[in-house]
């Protein structure tokens, strides 16, 4: 919810395997294709192109939200850690896996 301009329609995709918030979106009006964001935020990051979001804050407009999103995943995929990981963070579990992957 923005106070200027309303509902806002929130969609994250996560990578099941690290538990990392690979897309981040938010929108004034949710629909499919506006779903499809952050899944096609996760596949720049991950084939080549290179965010604790204070939930109770009130964004003035969508664009606002959008950017405290981005920062929540930042904050999320590199400083907080998961016992799944042996509390690794989820882009320190990445790398390990990627390590392991390669040797």
């Amino acid at each position: 919810m923005t106070t200027l301009e309303g509902q806002a329609t929130v969609f994250i995709a996560v990578n099941h395997g690290t538990a990392e918030c690979v897309g981040i979106h938010a929108a004034k009006v949710g629909s499919r294709f506006e779903a499809l964001e952050p899944i096609r935020q996760g596949i720049k990051a991950r084939f080549g192109r290179k965010e604790q979001l204070p939930w109770a804050h009130a964004f003035a407009t969508v664009e606002e939200l959008r950017l405290a999103l981005l920062e929540w995943a930042y904050q999320y995929n590199e400083h907080w850690l998961l016992e799944r990981h042996d509390f690794l963070s989820p882009s320190q579990a990445r790398r390990e896996l990627r390590l392991k992957q390669a040797a």
